[in-house]
């Protein structure tokens, strides 16, 4: 798996917010723009527009424009629910982001960060780079998460830069730098870190 995938996949599990939404957004992800959906539906329930307009109170004439109105995108949204209805049918609409939520915010905050090369030349680069864009995403405003995130994801990568800092001093015969979280030196920063307002920073 490279750095980006990796990175993402720890942010998207431990942070993202809109999961849910995303989830939920789903089942439209392939749906076809500007479709006649009124025709399509009384097509497919073996109804003539005369039918449907008798069920409706309406004229003949007055519903094929409701069909010709909906092609166009002029259609009123009480009267797609009254057809809707009149169909047997439950009338929902949705706003479709033309790319998922999660890579939109990714690729903002992620573009935020293009000159730090540093992160991707550590062997811990994935996890820095999640925690990077999580403190990114902050800025932009987006909102926390109602559940703090796993602190398993904290631990990781404590362990990873202790890890690292013991095989650069077995290997440098010197001391190595291990990086502070919050102002605490790594191989003293706590473990049980389980909450946003204890998110590290890394410098």
């Amino acid at each position: 798996m490279d750095l980006e995938k990796e990175a993402w996949e720890k942010w998207y599990w431990s942070y993202f917010p809109f999961r849910e939404t995303e989830r939920d957004l789903e089942p439209f992800a392939n749906l076809p723009l500007n479709q006649p959906w009124l025709k399509r539906i009384r097509e497919a329930n073996f109804l003539s527009g005369n039918k449907l307009a008798k069920k409706l109170n309406i004229s003949s004439a007055a519903y094929h424009g409701y069909e010709l109105r909906e092609e166009n995108g002029n259609l009123r949204l009480k009267t797609l629910r009254e057809c809707a209805e009149a169909l047997d049918c439950d009338f929902i609409y949705v706003i479709r982001p033309r790319k998922t939520i999660s890579t939109r915010i990714w690729d903002q905050a992620r573009a935020a960060l293009k000159d730090r090369k540093d992160i991707d030349e550590d062997r811990y680069g994935a996890l820095r780079l999640a925690y990077f864009v999580q403190n990114k995403m902050r800025e932009l405003k987006c909102p926390k998460r109602r559940k703090p995130p796993d602190p398993k994801f904290t631990e990781e990568l404590i362990r990873i830069t202790q890890e690292n800092r013991r095989k650069h001093e077995a290997n440098e015969g010197r001391s190595g730098v291990g990086g502070v979280i919050n102002g605490t030196p790594i191989n003293n920063a706590p473990s049980n870190l389980n909450s946003e307002e204890d998110t590290p920073k890394i410098s």
